[in-house]
């Protein structure tokens, strides 16, 4: 299943995108003009029933191959901040019964910590406010994720780049309940100014490649290394991604396979060196104590 936002698509052209990119079903919303457009697209392993639509939701009833049934909402937060408040207010009418497990994912236009900004100016902490208000009106919690934490970037060089936390999976108790191994992972930009973000909802099995990207931790200083990029780009070109989710994890698993192997190689056992240096600045403070005694 695949939810889009800002597809600026709308008729014929909407209708087409199911056909193009080979899904079995899709519900969609026309853009207005040059912005907006909702499209959710599955495949006949899913029951979707739909539900409700507007410029800022598509909502369904899924049920898997599995027989788990619960209920997907794909949001999109307005930019302008009074039409966003009104879209927690639309949040929040979405929601039904809290023993029906509910998950939403999409891009809400919005942070809920000063944290998840890089760059600009200073964010209303009151908008923040509102929007946490409303994920703890719906008993809807942030899920954790694997991967970069900001998902959209302006792609401005400098001091003029801004880089924000806008793209997320937030689900009530008995969604979380029901799938206690789904995991959430931010993946790359593909072209677009935000990360795409990965929902896996079944266990991983130990002999499948999921299993690799357990454990898996990215550290930032890797990032500073000139040779970092080449070491992703040469693994990513082995890889013919055709839209099919298992191509997609085996490819991450690949990528974190070699930054795995070429960090350990150039920089060495960093959480072993972090734990030295930690004992070692304990043991220091202890001896400055016993020296103020």
């Amino acid at each position: 299943m695949v939810f889009l936002s800002e597809t600026r698509l709308f008729g014929r052209r909407a209708a087409n995108l199911k056909r193009r990119l080979g899904f079995d079903g899709m519900a969609y919303v026309d853009s207005k003009g040059r912005s907006g457009g909702l499209a959710l697209l599955w495949r006949d392993v899913w029951q979707v029933r739909f539900r409700s639509s507007s410029c800022s939701h598509i909502d369904v009833d899924v049920v898997s191959d599995s027989g788990d049934q619960w209920q997907f909402t794909g949001f999109y937060g307005p930019p302008k901040k009074k039409a966003r408040r009104h879209a927690w207010d639309l949040l929040k009418r979405l929601r039904s019964n809290p023993e029906v497990a509910w998950i939403c994912g999409g891009n809400f236009n919005e942070i809920l910590s000063p944290s998840e900004v890089v760059g600009g100016g200073e964010r209303s902490l009151n908008e923040m406010w509102l929007f946490r208000e409303a994920l703890d009106w719906c008993d809807l919690t942030v899920m954790g994720f694997v991967g970069p934490k900001l998902t959209w970037d302006n792609r401005r060089s400098g001091d003029a780049n801004i880089q924000v936390r806008l793209d997320r999976f937030v689900a009530n108790t008995s969604w979380r309940l029901k799938f206690r191994s789904a995991k959430v992972a931010v993946l790359d930009y593909w072209g677009s100014d935000h990360r795409a973000i990965s929902l896996q909802l079944k266990p991983m099995r130990r002999n499948d490649n999921r299993s690799k990207l357990r454990g898996f931790r990215f550290e930032p200083l890797w990032v500073k290394h000139e040779e970092c990029p080449g070491i992703v780009e040469d693994s990513w070109k082995k890889f013919h991604l055709d839209g099919s989710p298992s191509r997609l994890v085996s490819g991450l698993s690949a990528c974190a396979g070699s930054l795995r192997r070429w960090g350990s190689k150039t920089f060495g056992n960093i959480p072993r060196k972090v734990a030295r240096l930690q004992k070692s600045v304990i043991g220091e403070k202890m001896i400055l104590r016993l020296r103020r005694w």
